[in-house]
């Protein structure tokens, strides 16, 4: 199961990006002690946070000899019931400045070595280190709003040579007036001397956030508060694909479902199935429906049918209901306004990726027709793509080729499937071509 958590692997190829990043941040914090923001920008999904925790792990590689570097984390979302959003953020600067050092050693070296560290720097003569002194000076920034003390930080940064990256992630999920009393604290209240904000974004949901209060200006309010901005590049598609078919293996081997992959690969690239999937979390998304819905049906329909209709489900939802309800009134002779499936139907449909996977369901060829057994446009098996479950009248596989295989039980089981009215459904799958019966002894 996928959550929607940071990645730890570098399954995109983002570390090199990172690394680069990482590097001119240090080299500008060592010239420019003004402090600046910069920002990672792209949309949901293509993974900001987890490019913004890479760069992190490079940076502290940058300044692991270096004590005078803090490193302060910052999700306001997860603060965002509180009132004033301004004070939690002051006071989560002041304990990182304060505590981080100490969190490092608890990380590395556990909880006893760091209550040692901390001991030990209690006793040592000038322990009121600039860190501590600093975090005094925040706290008290914070609860009395003095204009003062916010030049007093300044010059305890700038004599101290302390310097503070600070990681803000999740901006664009706040409510509008929050996200403008984010910006206010990078523009106004905290932009102290030494200070530099790494913050991630979907910068068009930031923009539309700001102009509910400031109309058109968006874009320049931005430009005003954010010195650098690097746009995140879009996942390669080769790399969506190859994680996109690992997770169909794991899934297959799982579960011990047989279908042809390979069928599935053609889809994939040229009936636009791949063109769902922009994102990780795209990918990660579907196959956690998959890796619920499929195993309780896999026997019962043809499983390319079936991955291509949960693609629909997730992605196109509205069309999945109509073809739903289109062919069930099609199947019971109810009639639509334009025959099911043909062009003309097509042509209704406006997303260009559904309209291609619902020809390709939906054939339209008789030669392609005939050999549809278990495929989704099969009246017999139709239902089950949608209720995941058999119907009263339905012959299970497993029932099948007890039927088949089995000699001994074989009129036993016939009783049954005729006293429970199922003896229809088992004619149409005995007369199915691909089961290769011998006539003699089904006559």
């Amino acid at each position: 199961m996928f959550t929607d958590s940071i990645a730890k692997k570098d399954l995109l190829g983002r570390r090199e990006f990172a690394q680069h990043i990482a590097k001119k941040l240090f080299k500008s914090s060592e010239i420019d002690a003004s402090g600046f923001v910069t920002a990672l920008t792209g949309k949901w999904g293509i993974g900001k946070s987890t490019l913004l925790s890479f760069i992190e792990d490079e940076l502290h590689e940058l300044c692991i000899n270096n004590p005078k570097y803090k490193f302060i984390s910052f999700n306001p979302w997860m603060f965002a019931d509180e009132a004033d959003i301004k004070k939690v953020f002051l006071k989560n600067l002041a304990k990182g400045v304060n505590e981080n050092k100490y969190e490092r050693v608890k990380e590395k070296w556990g909880n006893k070595i760091a209550k040692l560290v901390r001991f030990i720097s209690s006793l040592w003569p000038g322990a009121k280190e600039p860190g501590n002194i600093l975090s005094d000076l925040i706290e008290k920034y914070c609860s009395k709003n003095f204009i003062q003390y916010k030049s007093v930080i300044d010059k305890k940064l700038l004599d101290s040579n302390l310097k503070l990256f600070v990681f803000i992630d999740d901006i664009d999920r706040l409510i509008p007036k929050q996200v403008f009393e984010i910006l206010q604290i990078l523009k106004l209240t905290c932009n102290f001397k030494n200070t530099y904000y790494i913050i991630a974004y979907d910068r068009e949901a930031v923009e539309i956030s700001i102009e509910t209060q400031f109309k058109d200006y968006g874009r320049k309010f931005l430009d005003k508060i954010v010195q650098a901005d690097f746009l995140i590049p879009e996942a390669p598609l080769e790399k969506i694909e190859i994680i996109f078919f690992s997770e169909i293996e794991k899934i297959r081997n799982d579960f011990s479902i047989v279908f042809d992959s390979s069928a599935l690969s053609s889809i994939w690239l040229h009936r636009g199935l791949k063109s769902y999937f922009a994102t990780l979390r795209d990918v990660y998304r579907y196959i956690n429906s998959i890796r619920f819905s499929l195993p309780a049906i896999a026997h019962e329909v043809d499983v390319n049918d079936f991955i291509i209709l949960e693609a629909i489900r997730i992605y196109d939802f509205e069309k999945y209901e109509k073809i739903y309800t289109d062919y069930s009134l099609k199947i019971f002779s109810f009639g639509v306004a334009i025959e099911f499936g043909t062009d003309k139907y097509l042509e209704l449909i406006n997303n260009r990726i559904t309209r291609q996977l619902v020809s390709f369901l939906f054939p339209q060829k008789e030669y392609l027709k005939k050999a549809d057994k278990k495929r989704l446009n099969d009246p017999d098996y139709f239902f089950r793509y949608f209720t995941l479950q058999l119907t009263s009248k339905d012959v299970a596989e497993f029932e099948l080729q007890k039927i088949m295989l089995d000699e001994e039980r074989r009129r036993e089981l016939l009783n049954t499937i005729l006293e429970q009215n199922r003896m229809n459904n088992l004619v149409v799958r005995l007369n199915d071509s691909n089961l290769n019966l011998k006539y003699k002894e089904w006559n």
